[in-house]
């Protein structure tokens, strides 16, 4: 993912054993650094926070300063996307909850925001400019939801 400013790309790698670590590099390809284990990372909108999955017995959401320091866990979940305000993520929570979650950036607030059907996950959203909607998939369809959990309905057929 480029950082909002276009000057660094953040990104994981896998390495031996599984092991998986978080990469920062500037555009040009110079400057490469590993920041830490994790993975799915995700740049705040200011630029200044990463926030990441880090597995170990479960999967946690941490978010860290974009240097790497300052390392804080948010609580259970995986796979975190910052809203456009910096203020909220959204995730999930495994193993197989299905839901997408929002929860504030200090690990507060944490409440689910979808109900998928039995059987069924929603997964793959994505916040509007705005932070009003988040878009994401069920099934074979795109659907939309207000930020706060209402009125979800499918985009596609």
């Amino acid at each position: 993912a480029w950082s909002p400013d276009g000057t660094r790309i953040v990104f994981w790698a896998e390495f031996h054993a599984g092991e998986t670590a978080i990469m920062v590099v500037g555009r040009n390809g110079r400057g490469l650094r590993n920041l830490g284990y994790g993975a799915w990372p995700s740049w705040s909108p200011d630029g200044r926070d990463i926030a990441f999955t880090y597995g170990e017995d479960e999967f946690s959401i941490r978010v860290m300063r974009s240097d790497g320091s300052h390392v804080r866990r948010l609580g259970a979940g995986w796979l975190p996307h910052f809203s456009p305000t910096g203020r909220e993520l959204s995730f999930s929570i495994e193993p197989g909850d299905g839901a997408i979650w929002i929860m504030r950036v200090d690990g507060s607030h944490r409440r689910r925001l979808t109900q998928p059907p039995a059987r069924q996950s929603d997964h793959d959203e994505a916040w509007s400019p705005d932070g009003r909607k988040l878009v994401f998939v069920r099934g074979n369809r795109i659907w939309v939801t207000n930020s706060n959990g209402t009125n979800a309905r499918p985009l596609s057929h």
